[in-house]
């Protein structure tokens, strides 16, 4: 019998032959936490439970190859998901309490009904929620983000019910069957496109990506005659985007929102142009959506003004077109996304570990889809040219990445395949925000360990720790030992004479005669925070060095250091002591592995003018 449409309870949808089907195209589940917290209170805590309301259930119904009735879920996949879960952990201490007939009519009703589980999840994740979360074989290994999140939700479940005795039980089966929803049960999805646009567009939290998917299915099913083949294209597209986006978000330096991916995708692919409304400057990439919409919205009203059956179906052919389009190139973005980070490549994670992503992901992303050379060959010199670009002028120079969006984005937006031309783009821009001499000399800057983030010195330390092992033929460091978070094993940077060692101090001024009244703070202000003194080290053997004088920390640690960095420093030192002269020495080898990294051959190049530093920087990305 069919679910007939308004408020039901959850006990009167549930009756044992009904099955229910999240479809491909839905999000994986992605409860955590914050939700299952707030699930099981609400739960807990309803006093009145038979006016507790569960929220609004889509269904749309299929046809079937027997009598039972089989229902997609359009919304509120998430919120059954988790029922389902529940159910099956009261079940589970129903039969250790002795409630067997309750937990067998529970089990019947809500997990397994003539051999046939009454929910199926996405292809994905179906197997493991059956064999692991319905059944009583063990935790198994979760294999996707999805997964781990049913196992996170039976976890909570467990915990929420494991000190519940009889009566406890008891009383939450009532609560489960008294709750109500508000069902729509539709025949097609055309129907079910209108009622979810309808009802989650106005106030429910819905991400861009998924009021971006029902906006379109709404338009393309109340527009087009034809509608199915399109249908198909959304639902696939936004399927494929949900399981790559769960693939990708378990790498631990992956920390893109799927908003932000859609928006990068906006700027690369869209003919966006920013606006002055009220004479103030409006950023069309921070209003992706309202572009899209606004886009497709002009096409609709074409299609609604056709003066003559013709030029009605090219009208439709255009929105069609446009929206299929739409949302292969987004598809892609995300593979791309995807790929780059499954790649592994040194080039592409060096921008990752530089963390200025935001200005340039959108021309990374068109660039690597555009790239038809073998193994993405352009691709990764366009990698190469940004990471000079980001740790020269954003991160040495300092300029803000900000000032640089609308520039990047617009080459995004126009950028064709040219690879040689974006290059020399590339390079004048570098050279603009300060050429070779001007970076190197920020290099030499006396308060270098102030001046610069703690990541950022790592990073040209890590770098130059390499430097020296590719010398040797030695094991590189990785990106894991640079992203290190463990307290023993995370990077550091040692000052070569401590911040306190006093006793360093002294003795050096004493052997370069600086010992009169007011020079007792040079070596302090000239030498203690540049970068001759500096060096990397693990936080451990950094705190445990203190403030040991110099030659104690070079005979005992350094010299027997895992760091080549750490073991040449014996090399700088003047008759076993380190002097101004070790310091001086050194910093100039640092500079020359800098010239070496980080500078380039700019003849061919052409004459390019500084840019303006006092113009006004626009308004940071919205993210």
């Amino acid at each position: 019998m069919a679910i007939p449409d308004g408020k039901q309870s959850i006990k009167s949808i549930f009756i044992g032959d009904r099955y229910f089907k999240v479809p491909n195209y839905q999000r994986s589940y992605a409860w955590k936490e914050k939700q299952l917290n707030d699930f099981l209170d609400d739960f807990s805590h309803t006093e009145n439970y038979q006016k507790y309301y569960y929220g609004t259930i889509l269904l749309q119904q299929k046809n079937s190859d027997d009598s039972d009735d089989v229902y997609e879920i359009v919304d509120g996949q998430q919120r059954l998901t988790t029922l389902i879960i529940f159910v099956k952990c009261l079940i589970d201490r129903l039969y250790a309490v002795g409630e067997t007939s309750e937990a067998d009519e529970l089990k019947m009703k809500y997990i397994n009904y003539k051999n046939n589980y009454v929910l199926q999840l996405q292809d994905q994740d179906d197997g493991y929620f059956k064999t692991y979360i319905l059944s009583d074989t063990g935790k198994g290994t979760p294999k996707t983000p999805a997964q781990c999140n049913l196992s996170l939700a039976k976890e909570k479940c467990e915990e929420a019910l494991k000190k519940c005795d009889k009566d406890e039980l008891m009383e939450y089966k009532k609560r489960i069957q008294a709750a109500n929803c508000l069902v729509y049960s539709v025949q097609d999805r055309n129907e079910a496109a209108m009622i979810f646009e309808t009802t989650n567009d106005r106030g429910k939290m819905l991400t861009k990506l998924e009021k971006t998917k029902s906006y379109l299915m709404y338009k393309v099913s109340t527009t087009l005659k034809k509608s199915n083949s399109l249908l198909n294209t959304i639902q696939q597209g936004f399927n494929d985007i949900y399981i790559t986006y769960e693939t990708i978000r378990g790498n631990k330096k992956f920390d893109l929102e799927e908003d932000s991916i859609q928006q990068y995708a906006f700027i690369a692919f869209e003919d966006w142009k920013n606006k002055k409304i009220n004479n103030k400057s409006v950023k069309a990439y921070q209003h992706y959506l309202d572009e899209l919409k606004e886009k497709v919205n002009s096409l609709v009203i074409k299609v609604a003004d056709s003066l003559d059956e013709e030029s009605k179906e090219l009208n439709e052919k255009i929105l069609n077109d446009y929206i299929e389009t739409y949302v292969n190139n987004l598809t892609k973005a995300f593979n791309a996304i995807k790929d780059m980070f499954e790649s592994k490549s040194e080039l592409f994670y060096r921008l990752i570990a530089l963390n200025r992503m935001a200005s340039i992901y959108p021309l990374l992303i068109k660039a690597y889809m555009l790239d038809g050379s073998k193994n993405k060959k352009d691709f990764y010199e366009l990698c190469k040219w940004f990471e000079i670009f980001c740790f020269r002028g954003l991160t040495i120079m300092k300029y803000q990445a900000n000032k640089y969006q609308d520039l990047l984005f617009n080459m995004a937006r126009d950028f064709k395949g040219d690879f040689e031309s974006l290059y020399r783009e590339i390079k004048i821009k570098i050279i603009q925000l300060g050429n070779d001499d001007k970076f190197i000399e920020r290099l030499k800057d006396k308060d270098f360990y102030h001046d610069y983030y703690s990541t950022d010195r790592n990073y040209f330390f890590w770098n130059y720790e390499n430097f020296l092992r590719e010398e040797k033929s030695y094991p590189l460091l990785t990106f894991d030992d640079l992203w290190q978070t463990d307290s023993k094993k995370k990077l550091t940077i040692e000052h070569i004479v401590a911040q306190k060692g006093e006793k360093d101090k002294i003795r050096i001024l004493q052997d370069e005669k600086l010992v009169k009244v007011g020079q007792r703070k040079f070596f302090d202000k000239e030498y203690l925070h540049s970068i001759g003194n500096l060096t990397i080290d693990p936080l451990s053997a950094n705190a445990s060095k203190g403030k040991d004088e110099v030659e104690d920390k070079n005979n005992s640690y350094f010299t027997k250091a895992p760091l080549m960095s750490q073991n040449e420093l014996n090399n700088f030192m003047e008759n076993g002591k380190w002097t101004i002269g070790s310091i001086k020495t050194r910093a100039e080898k640092l500079i020359a592995f800098a010239k070496e990294k980080w500078c380039f051959e700019t003849t061919g190049i052409g004459e390019v003018e500084p840019e303006d530093n006092d113009e006004d920087s626009p308004d940071p990305i919205d993210l």
